[in-house]
């Protein structure tokens, strides 16, 4: 899968995770660097089903997307709406 056709909101699988693992499928939410010490790694951030953040290295494209969110796209939406006031 060619990352850059991802955006916020897709739903993604990861291809590593096992049928049991709950963390399995997530929301994407961008790309992020992981700092291990003094080394940093490309990864990806995402939301789990318990609404952490997760962050995936991104060597091996370990994500598929599997459909959108139309909620996420709602939800932005509507604290763009949102006035100060």
């Amino acid at each position: 899968m060619d990352i850059e056709k991802l955006v916020k909101g897709d739903i993604v699988r990861n291809r590593f995770a096992g049928d049991e693992n709950p963390r399995r499928f997530m929301v994407y939410l961008g790309k992020s660097t992981i700092r291990q010490g003094r080394y940093s790694h490309k990864g990806y951030t995402c939301l789990d089903y318990d609404g952490q953040k997760t962050q995936i290295f991104r060597e091996n494209d370990p994500l598929v997307k599997v459909g959108h969110m139309a909620e996420y796209d709602a939800f932005i939406a509507a604290l763009r709406r949102l006035k100060d006031g």
